[in-house]
C-alpha cells in the first residue's frame, strides 16, 4: 500500500495544473452545495468535473434505520451469552462529546481502546476513528463530517483525493454507508457456496448515530439529468464484532496473497483485496473479511476489472487515477454527467428490505 500511495502522489503532482483564470466558466459545470440542515443560510460550494450521480445513491435512511444497533446482541460464538448494548451506546455518546470538545490528540479513552485515529482531524472534528470497547467484544468505526469539510476533498490526503477522482466524488465517509449492505450481500454469497462457507466469514455489523445529531444537506447541480439532493447524518458509526486473531495476512506470504485474490474474485470484486483486510480468527480458524466497503463504488469501476496479482492491482489503480485525472476530455466528462454508467457488478445495495 505504501508504494501505491507514492505512485498516486507522483501522479497527483503531475496532473494538478490549475486552469487559467482567464478561461471562461462553464455554466453547466457539476457542482455540490452543502449546509447544515438547521442553518441553510450558510452554504459551502464545490465545482468539479469529476462529480457524478453515484455519490447520491450510497445512503438509504430507511435501510440503515432497520440495521441499527439492537438493545440485545448474542455473542458471536456462544448463543447463550447476551450483551445489553445500553452501556455501549452510552459510552459512544460520551466519546462523541469528548471528541467534539477536544482540539488536541487524545491518547487514552475511559471505555475504548483507540485502534486507529490517523484519519481523524481534531481541529475540524472530521474523519474516521476506529475504537474497540474495553468491556464488550465490539469494534466501532466512527465517522464525523461537516458541510464545510465535505466540499474540500483535496485537503484530506492522497488516498481521499484518489477516491474522489476515481469514484466520481466518493470518500470514506460516504463509502462507510455501503459497509453494512455490502457485508450482507457478501455473507449471502458465502453461505450459498459449500467450499467457501467453511473457509471465510464476515463480522456482523450494525448502524449507530448519536441521539442529538446534526444533519448535512447536500444539493447537486448539473450532476446527471435530474436535480439531486440528500440529507446525511454528520456523525455515525458502524459497530461490528471484534475478531480475535493470532495473525493477519501478509503481503510477503505467497499463500496469503493467493487467498486474498481468490476470495476477492469469488465475491465479484465487491471488496478491496488489500492484504490487511483479511485475518485468521483464533477460535474458528476461518479467514475473516474485516473491511466490507463496496469497492466498485469507492473507485468507480465501470468496466471489467480483473486482478491477477498485487503488482497488477496497484498498477491498474494508479492508471485509473491518472486516466480520470488527466486524460478525460470534456466530451467524456460530460458523458458521465448526462449518461452515467452503473458500476461494474451492479447490485441493489439496499436490496434487503
Amino acid at each position: 500500500m505504501r508504494y501505491l500511495k507514492l505512485l498516486l502522489v507522483l501522479v497527483f503532482i503531475l496532473t494538478s495544473c490549475r486552469r487559467s483564470v482567464h478561461r471562461p466558466q462553464n455554466k453547466k459545470f457539476p457542482e455540490i452545495v452543502t449546509c447544515w440542515q438547521d442553518n441553510p443560510a450558510q452554504t459551502f460550494h464545490l465545482k468539479n468535473s469529476h462529480l457524478e450521480p453515484a455519490l447520491f445513491s450510497v445512503y438509504n435512511k430507511e435501510y440503515l434505520d432497520s440495521k441499527k444497533l439492537p438493545a440485545v446482541i448474542t455473542d458471536r460464538h456462544q448463543s447463550g451469552i447476551f450483551y445489553q448494548t445500553n452501556l455501549l451506546i452510552n459510552d459512544l455518546e460520551e466519546v462523541v462529546t469528548q471528541l467534539q470538545k477536544s482540539k488536541k490528540k487524545i491518547k487514552k479513552l475511559d471505555n475504548f481502546t483507540i485502534l486507529k485515529q490517523t484519519d481523524y482531524n481534531y481541529l475540524k472534528h472530521t474523519g474516521l476513528m476506529v475504537l474497540r470497547h474495553k468491556k464488550y467484544p465490539f469494534v466501532v468505526k466512527l465517522f464525523m463530517e461537516t458541510p464545510e469539510n465535505f466540499v474540500k476533498p483535496f485537503s484530506r490526503g492522497i488516498e481521499e483525493c484518489a477516491f474522489f477522482v476515481m469514484g466520481g466524488g466518493m470518500n470514506r465517509y460516504l463509502a462507510g454507508f455501503t459497509r453494512i449492505p455490502n457485508r450482507n450481500e457478501i455473507q449471502k454469497k458465502i453461505e450459498s457456496n459449500r467450499y467457501w462457507k467453511s473457509l471465510i466469514d464476515t463480522p456482523r455489523k450494525w448502524f449507530w448515530e448519536p441521539q442529538e445529531n446534526r444533519r448535512i444537506f447536500i444539493q447537486g447541480k448539473n450532476i446527471g439529468t435530474q436535480q439531486k439532493s440528500m440529507v446525511l447524518p454528520s456523525i455515525y458509526a458502524i459497530v461490528c464484532d471484534a475478531i480475535e486473531s493470532d495473525h493477519g495476512f501478509s503481503i510477503l506470504r505467497q499463500n496469503d496473497r493467493h487467498l486474498a485474490l481468490s476470495i476477492t474474485e469469488f465475491l465479484g470484486i465487491r471488496i478491496d483485496p488489500h492484504i490487511n483486510n483479511f485475518m485468521v480468527e483464533k477460535e474458528t480458524q476461518k479467514i475473516i473479511i474485516i473491511d466490507t466497503e463496496h469497492f466498485p463504488t469507492l473507485i468507480g469501476i465501470k468496466d471489467d476489472f480483473t486482478i491477477n496479482d498485487f503488482i497488477t492491482y496497484y498498477s491498474r489503480l494508479t492508471f485509473r487515477f491518472f486516466t480520470k485525472k488527466l486524460l478525460f476530455d470534456k466530451k467524456n466528462l460530460n458523458a458521465l454527467q448526462t449518461h452515467p454508467r452503473p458500476v461494474v457488478y451492479p447490485y441493489e445495495i439496499h436490496g434487503e428490505k
